[in-house]
């Protein structure tokens, strides 16, 4: 997906437009601002940015070259309670080793409170402030701000120096509050070139570049020959010089910026929000030219396989002889099921995903836990060990956001799984995840594509498969002296299975069966079966019994709701959408029903014949009912066809929705005869 959206393209286009740069002076909160009860704009909002300003720059080190500074100060509204968790504060760093890291620095906040009529301020403590590691490279900085009420503002402000000079750090402009303006400002010297990322749908209040001018103090080392008695001497002196730089200053400012809000079936609001970044092109540093820094995602493939934490890894395979030897002279389908659901059985994951291994994979293997990283690339080396084509495949999961197409970055690319060759056709594997069968991928990892890590075969990978996930629900109805008896057969499929196994494992199998009683009102549970829980290949299967003591009688008329279990919901209530509708995958669900029509009852009414169509080959619905000899028959199917439906699209998939749910509204009537 492209992810450079209209209005930034708009902006861009439109040329340099007249920046009105804003200012914020830490500890210069208005009384206006703490007596406000809510925000105009959105009176719904529990919290509001008053201002966030963010400046982005480099300096010169002699010890580490150019780093590069980014300043934050933001400032924030609490409104209600909802709104507290804005005061917990979250600041990833990224460090690759003791060499290059992020340095976070200056940290100061503070919250505001009226009492009694006067600001009172409250400082945010050093003690409040510590560090958790996410994984080898990722560190967060974490601090809550102190005494946080409905109608506090809270401030803080922070610094991060960062020896990273490829990416410049990225901006959020719209957040899950609204903000009422938000600038960034970034300068960058003429030895460095960059390409502006950017994406959102809220158009920019201001957007300037403009020339300016930086002085930077270079140092560098020459060989030169010295004559010392006689003889020629060789040796490297150091030189140094102040260089004026045409530096480029960008400025964008945004101004009443709706919040952007989680909606169903979303990946994350980081994939649409108003938000800048920079990718480093090129350098052009004095006396060495240009230099091209442009990295490919074959370049990136080239990078990772020479790496001892990834593709070095795959070369030490000999422990595993052992394990292959276990499914020796088995068909290749069933090697392959058989050594990764032996690693899937030994293995534990320890929590950290990260397409690196953490440790080396036969102690991974040895202490039976590891990292996403340590699990996935254990399973492609037993893989290969077996004799099959085994590939590393790295993407980005629905929650930290779609990677760029062309751009690559590793921050955007943190899971890994195998795709592996079987005959013609390929398959995934994520041996990290408890009862996720052969073939399948976790739901969260089904985020658009994947890039196969290979320096000859490397490419994008659709994560989403044409797989369908598929339900079978049968009910047989009788009826006997007004009582009304219905037994249901469910056959979940894929993903439904996936997520119903994953509530049995956590819940036991009680909490499935109350989940599906939430709607019987007025009926009675007699018996209840779970079948097939254990078997991941096969479909995970519910029957019910269920009666309903004298039925839905009114002046001789007895109604029958054939869709008591299982029934759609319209999980699309907005009235529209701006962002695409997301699926996790194609689903396909079949309704059937039969009811023998009792001795001194006729048919009143039957739910009509019904077929409708979404645009685009989008789905289809088709309902059909029959009673032939006192035999009343009901064939319900609906599916979704496309796992990406535009926001234009929207209208018409709500639509589809309302319409199967108001038709598997309708009931059977049935009329005592006389």
């Amino acid at each position: 997906m492209v992810r450079l959206f209209f209005a930034f393209f708009l902006m861009l286009l439109s040329g340099a437009v007249s920046a009105q740069e804003r200012s914020m002076k830490f500890g210069k909160v208005s009384v206006k601002d703490l007596q406000m009860t809510e925000y105009q704009l959105d009176p719904e909002a529990e919290a509001v940015v008053l201002g966030d300003i963010a400046e982005a720059r480099f300096r010169y080190n002699q010890e580490r070259g150019f780093q590069l500074v980014f300043e934050h100060h933001i400032r924030i509204k609490i409104l209600k309670k909802s709104g507290y968790e804005q005061a917990d504060i979250s600041i990833p760093l990224y460090r690759s080793d003791q060499s290059a890291k992020e340095v976070i620095g200056n940290i100061k906040g503070a919250t505001y409170n009226l009492e009694n009529g006067k600001m009172v301020k409250d400082k945010l403590s050093s003690s409040a402030i510590f560090e958790e590691q996410a994984s080898n490279n990722w560190f967060i900085t974490k601090f809550a701000m102190p005494n946080v009420k409905e109608g506090s503002i809270i401030e803080y402000t922070y610094d991060v120096l960062s020896d990273y000079v490829q990416h410049i750090r990225e901006f959020e402009f719209q957040k899950s509050i609204p903000v009422v303006w938000s600038q960034y400002t970034v300068t960058t010297p003429e030895y460095f070139n960059y390409r502006v990322i950017g994406q959102g749908y809220h158009p920019f209040s201001s957007y300037e570049t403009k020339p300016t001018l930086e002085t930077f103090t270079y140092r560098w080392k020459e060989n030169s020959d010295q004559q010392i008695r006689g003889t020629t001497v060789g040796h490297r002196r150091q030189l140094s010089n102040e260089y004026e730089s045409k530096s480029t200053e960008y400025f964008w400012l945004a101004e009443n910026i709706p919040a952007i809000r989680k909606e169903p079936f979303m990946t994350t609001i980081d994939d649409y929000n108003n938000k800048v970044g920079f990718q480093l092109v090129s350098t052009n540093f004095p006396g060495e030219g240009v230099k091209n820094i442009y990295n490919t995602y074959n370049n990136l493939s080239k990078t990772l396989m020479e790496r001892g934490n990834f593709g070095k890894a795959l070369e030490r395979d000999n422990f595993l002889e052992s394990i292959i030897a276990l499914f020796n002279g088995l068909e290749l389908q069933q090697k392959a099921v058989g050594i990764y659901e032996y690693l899937k059985h030994e293995l534990n994951r320890d929590g950290i995903h990260t397409i690196f291994t953490q440790n080396s994979l036969k102690k991974t293997l040895d202490e039976k836990t590891g990292s996403v990283g340590d699990i996935n690339l254990l399973l492609i080396a037993a893989l290969r060990q077996a004799g099959m084509t085994a590939y590393p495949l790295i993407l980005s999961t629905r929650s930290n956001g779609k990677p760029h197409p062309v751009y690559p970055d590793l921050q955007k690319l943190n899971y890994v799984v195998a795709f592996v060759q079987i005959g013609e056709k390929f398959a995934f594997a994520d041996a990290s995840v408890k009862g996720l069968p052969f073939g399948m991928l976790p739901t969260k990892c089904l985020n658009g594509k994947g890039w196969l890590v290979d320096e000859e075969v490397g490419k994008w990978v659709d994560l989403q498969t044409d797989a369908i996930d598929k339900k079978v629900v049968q009910n047989k109805i009788s009826i006997s002296e007004s009582t009304v008896f219905m037994e249901y057969e469910i056959q979940n499929t894929k993903y439904e299975a996936l997520d119903k196994r994953k509530t049995i494992v956590k819940d036991g199998e009680g909490a499935l069966i109350s989940d599906s009683g939430n709607n019987l009102s007025g009926w009675e549970l007699m018996d209840s079966q779970i079948g097939a829980t254990d078997s991941i290949y096969s479909p995970l299967t519910e029957r019910y019994s269920i009666k309903e003591q004298n039925g839905d009688q009114f002046g001789g008329l007895l109604y029958i709701d054939p869709f008591i279990i299982g029934k759609a919901e319209n999980p699309f209530n907005n009235d529209e959408r701006l962002f695409p509708v997301d699926l996790v995958s194609k689903t396909e669900r079949l309704y059937l029903m039969e009811l023998e029509v009792p001795d001194g009852y006729i048919v009143e009414e039957l739910p009509a014949t019904s077929t409708f169509k979404l645009p685009n080959d989008g789905g289809s619905f088709s309902f059909s009912s029959s009673n032939i000899y006192g035999k009343i028959s009901i064939v319900c199917k609906y599916s979704i066809d496309k796992v990406l439906f535009a926001p234009q699209e929207y209208p018409y998939l709500k639509e589809f929705f309302n319409r199967v749910v108001a038709k598997q509204s309708e009931q059977i009537v049935l009329r005592k005869s006389t």
